[in-house]
């Protein structure tokens, strides 16, 4: 009977396979998308922690065999990395140092003005009020910070571009449906990564990809959380009919689908970034650093060990012994009855701390011994000269090393331009989107800055020296260098031109500028410095890199 059971039973595995197998044709079979039966709070949540974490710990041989088949393994290089940045504080300040130093500060410009009076016409101001509205919607630091934080987690994220009002089946739209849609908002939502697939480009470097619809079969996953095309996909997917697939298929005819996996349009909101545009294979930027903090785990341990041993403290002391005999005893017997030095070394050790050790022996000229570690800095040298060996420019992430705020400077400006790169991506996509808004202006849209205070100084003050020769640039080039939104500087402008508050600012004396009580005629000493021209001997600055 207990044999007839075992064979008949179904395990845990194989009874949730089915489950999920009856879910999935049972939601599908009624069109909603999956979830929309069997959904709860617990279910939704772990879809989301599924979403793209799947970290799987590596070691030296999983790597180097990863490595060797990097075109048909990317999936295993992406779990480790994910891996790395949770175990690894060196590999996680490397990534979110290097996130924070793109400022996404923006300017635009027109490049289809033929005519210096279109400036004041009617269409070019409907076009840039488009514009303004647009970025008023999209809030585009974030949006592109969290792609960047997965670019440099797994060199590749795959993207679609949300409108809150989007519909599944476009119709001409009622007076109350175009009052709400003019409250839309924009945003890019993360696709699952592992169903993703680079298949080409488009306008010469932009990407495309192929989405397999298979990941709406997994139970619990709600289609309808996802772009309205990505339902009409799936549905086409299964619906028996066979869409060619056309590799070379124009963007407005990317319909076709190959078994489970379905073309993808920027038209539909699919939109690809990826870290080394010149290369269709997927690497996280940073492996080399993964490879090099490996040990970084056995180095801390052995440090601590050292660490530990050096705190010990072994006190050695002499037991005299019976140099010449008498009745009753013989030469070179200890002179203490060995029970009664045992009570004596009990009594001692209790008054004693626990790292420090009484012992006895009968020899002579016994002192205290002490482990000395000759290398006490082997955890952080490691990490200074091995770990993050071509990481990046500035050692402050690794050590406690101090640079003048000069090196410190120059370091990280050495490590924002390999990301500075990354903004022609992300320019790309805002001259995409944005220009399939306006009417009859289309703009160029430049991101560009260091997210350093002393960066955006460098760029104010080279704005201020073409002013004095006559070279007098736009607003939005003002608002990037002082690191705000363009439409949120013009409005700023706007706002103190037409409300009161010239008219009520005051005069500030300062006392560097007077001279015996009045204003001097010559400022009293030399100008400061910008940023990269101050000297080595500069106060030491330390908290850029935080």
């Amino acid at each position: 009977m207990a044999e007839k059971t075992k064979k008949d039973s179904l395990t845990t595995q194989e009874l949730d396979s089915v489950l999920s197998f009856s879910n999935a044709l049972y939601n599908s079979s009624l069109g909603y998308g999956f979830g929309s039966f069997f959904a709860t709070p617990f279910t939704q949540n772990q879809n989301l922690l599924r979403l793209n974490n799947n970290p799987a710990k590596p070691n030296m041989e999983k790597l180097t065999r990863a490595l060797e088949s990097v075109p048909y393994d990317y999936g295993s290089l992406a779990a480790y990395s994910e891996f790395m940045e949770i175990w690894d504080s060196i590999y996680a300040k490397t990534l979110r140092y290097y996130e924070g130093l793109l400022a996404f500060d923006l300017s635009y410009t027109c490049k289809n003005i033929k005519n210096p009076s279109e400036y004041k016409s009617k269409e070019y101001l409907d076009d840039v009020k488009r514009v303004q509205k647009f970025l008023d919607n999209f809030d585009y630091k974030l949006e592109f910070k969290k792609v960047v934080k997965e670019m440099l987690r797994r060199e590749t994220c795959f993207t679609w571009f949300r409108d809150t009002h989007e519909i599944e089946n476009p119709i001409e739209l009622s007076d109350e449906e175009t009052k709400i849609k003019r409250n839309e908002k924009f945003g890019l939502q993360i696709m699952p990564q592992k169903y993703c697939l680079l298949t080409g480009y488009f306008n010469c470097s932009q990407l495309l990809y192929d989405f397999n619809v298979n990941y709406f079969l997994n139970a619990t996953v709600d289609i309808n959380l996802f772009a309205p095309a990505l339902k009409k996909k799936f549905r086409e997917a299964f619906d028996g009919k066979e869409n060619e697939y056309n590799p070379a298929a124009q963007l407005d005819y990317r319909n076709g689908e190959f078994s489970t996996w379905v073309q993808t349009s920027p038209n539909e909101g699919a939109y690809a970034f990826k870290f080394d545009i010149g290369n269709f294979r997927q690497v996280p930027p940073f492996i080399g650093l993964m490879k090099n903090c490996m040990p970084t785990d056995e180095v801390e341990q052995m440090q601590i060990d050292k660490d530990l041993i050096s705190a010990y403290l072994l006190l050695a002391g002499e037991i005299e012994t019976i140099t010449t005999e008498k009745s009753g005893n013989k030469a070179d017997q200890f002179a203490i009855n060995p029970k009664t030095m045992g009570q004596f070394m009990s009594l001692v050790n209790s008054g004693l701390k626990n790292h420090i050790k009484p012992l006895a022996l009968p020899l002579k000229n016994i002192k205290g011994w002490q482990y000395e570690d000759k290398n006490t800095d082997m955890a952080s040298s490691y990490n200074k000269n091995t770990a993050a060996k071509g990481a990046s420019a500035t050692t402050l992430i690794y050590t406690t090393d101090k640079m003048t705020q000069f090196e410190l400077e120059n370091a990280i400006y050495s490590d924002y331009m390999i990301m500075k790169p990354l903004y022609q991506q992300f320019n790309q996509f805002l001259n995409f989107y944005i220009n399939k808004k306006t009417v009859k202006y289309k703009f160029e849209f430049t991101l560009d800055g260091l997210d350093r205070q002393w960066d955006r100084e460098k760029r104010q003050n080279a704005l201020r020296t073409y002013a004095d020769k006559g070279i007098v640039l736009d607003a939005t080039m003002w608002a990037s260098a002082l690191g705000m939104k363009p439409q949120d500087f013009q409005r700023s402008l706007e706002c103190a031109h037409n409300s009161n508050f010239v008219d009520n600012l005051t005069m500030l004396l300062n006392v560097n500028t007077m001279k015996d009580g009045g204003m001097g005629d010559n400022e009293v000493g030399a100008p400061e410095k910008e940023g990269l021209e101050k000297s080595d001997k500069t106060e030491e600055v330390q908290d850029d890199i935080n």
